[in-house]
């Protein structure tokens, strides 16, 4: 789980730079580092947690593909959710990665639709549930070599 967050965290970081002359400055530094490693926490957990589930590379893919494109596409990356009709609007809301966009939308541009705070909790809370999971699985050694 570590090695997949210093990889997440090192490529933002080298993204960071390079976009840096292009972008200008973070509105709020302090939050889009938190933003992202909370982002690399969730998504290094799920690594974990999926790298003990799959059997195969289909199991792989699958959770690539079924789980979190569309949790990815459906969490307000490339549209608003204030400008969605009901009931898209609330499903918007209730996905979890939403949070992690908007929370990392407002490090770095200073745009954000939800509270911050609440953005920075909810995402913290997946983290944590991510993490404890992962740790539960690979304390009782389920489905790993003696």
């Amino acid at each position: 789980m570590a090695g997949g967050l210093v990889r997440g965290l090192s490529a933002a970081a080298a993204v960071a730079l390079l976009a840096a002359p292009f972008a200008g400055g973070l509105e709020r530094p302090g939050l889009a580092i938190a933003a992202l490693v909370l982002t690399g926490l969730v998504f290094s957990s799920l690594g974990v947690i999926t790298g003990i589930w799959a059997e195969t590379f289909d199991q792989h893919s699958f959770v690539a593909n079924v789980v979190i494109a569309p949790l990815a596409l459906l969490a307000g990356v490339f549209y608003s959710a204030r400008t969605l009709p009901e009931p898209w609007e609330t499903l918007t809301r209730l996905n979890p990665v939403y949070y992690v966009v908007d929370a990392t939308r407002a490090g770095f541009a200073g745009f954000h639709e939800s509270p911050v705070w609440a953005s920075l909790a909810i995402t913290a809370v997946v983290a944590l549930g991510g993490f404890l999971l992962a740790v539960v699985l690979l304390d009782r050694g389920w489905r790993l070599k003696p």
